[in-house]
């Protein structure tokens, strides 16, 4: 059975991003500046998701330099993401791969699939999934790793793919491991693409 009733809604990296790019923001703009206060407030926001209360940034202000327009879509999408609006922010994700302005583009389609992953995964009984979501999870990801111009993520991309298949094809998936197991140098291969994808940082139950 791979349905969860508790999941890592947050992870690492998420933080790690966060960080990055507020360095970023404040290396264009100054750690004094009003945009970058209001990244960081729209910030907050987007990490209540993660085990708390609801909240959603509101659209950037239209005379805001385009790049933290562009932040701010992501953001929304992120915020709708963690808050379980997986419908949403499937659809917010899809936008941002769609915009060929977006600095977040590149990122876009994993999110995608991490919103699919999620709504094939958390449905109503304990002992189903819902296929055409993760079909569709499996069907984004490969695609991810068919384009070279995406290959920055294709660790992280494959490592989802054998959590999706882990739902979607469990019996060929344990195969797999098993036959893993008996060829040695595989065994740290089948190890991580066969575990979570990240520590815990905030947490839901669904």
């Amino acid at each position: 059975m791979f349905y969860y009733h508790e999941y890592v809604n947050c992870p690492a990296d998420a933080f790690q991003t966060a960080a990055n790019t507020l360095t970023e923001r404040i290396r264009q703009f100054g750690a004094d500046s009003g945009d970058v206060q209001e990244w960081v407030r729209a910030q907050d926001q987007v990490f209540s998701n993660c085990s708390g209360a609801r909240a959603i940034p509101a659209p950037a202000a239209p005379q805001s330099p385009e790049i933290l327009q562009k932040d701010r879509a992501y953001q929304i999408a992120a915020a709708h993401f963690y808050a379980g609006d997986l419908a949403v922010a499937e659809r917010l994700f899809r936008d941002i791969a769609d915009d060929p302005a977006s600095h977040w583009r590149p990122l876009a389609p994993y999110l995608v699939a991490r919103a699919l992953l999620r709504q094939g995964s958390l449905v109503p009984r304990d002992d189903d999934v819902d296929t055409a979501k993760l079909t569709a999870a499996k069907q984004t990801l490969n695609a991810i790793l068919d384009d070279r111009n995406l290959q920055i993520i294709h660790p992280t991309t494959r490592r989802l793919l054998a959590v999706v298949r882990a739902r979607l094809e469990p019996a060929e998936r344990v195969h797999e491991l098993a036959q893993s197991l008996l060829t040695p140098k595989q065994w740290a291969n089948a190890e991580a693409g066969s575990v979570g994808l990240h520590p815990p940082a905030g947490s839901r139950r669904g």
